[in-house]
């Protein structure tokens, strides 16, 4: 049961390949994971663990909010590679995957962020395996409302340092990082099962254009 995780979010690709959480193979950890081309990623690591394509079973593709154009590069490629093998394939938001890595360490709530054009961020709030909310805007904007479901939160993303600042009523426990391990995909899959899909339907990236 060879799943394949892919990461699109942060502007470059990056891949997982794994069986029952067990990471075979991660691009994070090459300087492969600097290339864009998201086929030759996934060649170069089936070449590794000594697998072909046919042995996929299923994917886990991040769909965003992120890098747009990587964001619907990829995801149109997980929804090509499972098309063509007749697999199912599951999309995890950016700010859940963010959520999940922050709140397996700290369990406690956690405030995700991702930036994004024209002065916009994304924000999620993420607690006990589940994204709660998530909004688009500008963060002075969207922030309030994510503030009074605690007195006490783990920051994650871009935009840790201006929540702090934002609101030092608060207490924080600042992460330092922007996103989340491309291995969470295949380490928490077991949370992704319920949102698998196959043909004829398909996984939607998130963009600015779908958060308005």
């Amino acid at each position: 049961m060879l799943t394949l995780g892919i990461s699109t979010s942060s502007g470059k690709f990056a891949i997982v390949f794994g069986i029952e959480k067990k990471v075979l193979y991660s691009s994070d950890n090459l300087k492969l994971s600097e290339n864009k081309d998201i086929r030759k990623l996934v060649e170069t690591g089936l070449s590794k663990i000594g697998k072909t394509v046919d042995d996929l079973s299923s994917i886990i593709v991040d769909n965003g909010p992120g890098g747009t154009s990587s964001v619907r590069t990829g995801v149109a490629f997980a929804n090509s590679l499972a098309y063509a093998l007749n697999i199912g394939v599951a999309p995890v938001s950016s700010l859940e995957l963010l959520g999940i890595e922050a709140f397996d360490k700290f369990h406690k709530p956690v405030i995700c962020s991702i930036n994004s054009t024209k002065g916009n961020i994304f924000v999620g709030l993420f607690d006990k395996n589940e994204l709660k909310s998530a909004k688009y805007g500008k963060i002075e904007t969207i922030l309030p409302d994510f503030l009074t479901f605690s007195d006490e939160f783990v920051l994650i993303g871009h935009q840790s340092t201006r929540i702090m600042e934002l609101s030092q009523d608060k207490t924080y426990t600042d992460t330092n990082l922007t996103f989340a391990n491309v291995e969470t995909l295949l380490t928490k899959s077991h949370l992704f099962n319920d949102k698998i899909v196959k043909f004829p339907k398909y996984i939607i990236p998130i963009t600015e254009e779908n958060y308005q």
